[in-house]
């Protein structure tokens, strides 16, 4: 097991959710892209709360979900794709 920085444990975790196909779990992150690294759920839990306030005053939110984790837009960018899809059609 290789040891992991809180720097790069934030991207890799930031990274996975982000190309995730849907909410994302800490145990699927545990089994996955974090499976390499020596990392506790309270260091994983820690990340995501430091995520959840990184993004708090964008247009992008990190929430948690019953299934996990996942990123989502805010009221303000769901205005936007509701325009957006308005305009495709």
């Amino acid at each position: 097991m290789q040891k992991i920085n809180d720097t790069q444990l934030k991207q890799l975790i930031e990274a996975g959710v982000f190309v995730a196909d849907g909410p994302l779990s800490i145990d699927v992150m545990r089994a996955t892209f974090l499976s390499d690294f020596t990392v506790s759920n309270m260091q994983i839990k820690k990340v995501l709360a430091e995520l959840e306030l990184d993004y708090a005053p964008r247009g992008i939110q990190l929430v948690k979900v019953a299934s996990g984790y996942r990123f989502q837009s805010n009221e303000a960018g769901r205005n936007v794709k509701q325009a957006l899809a308005g305009e495709r059609t």
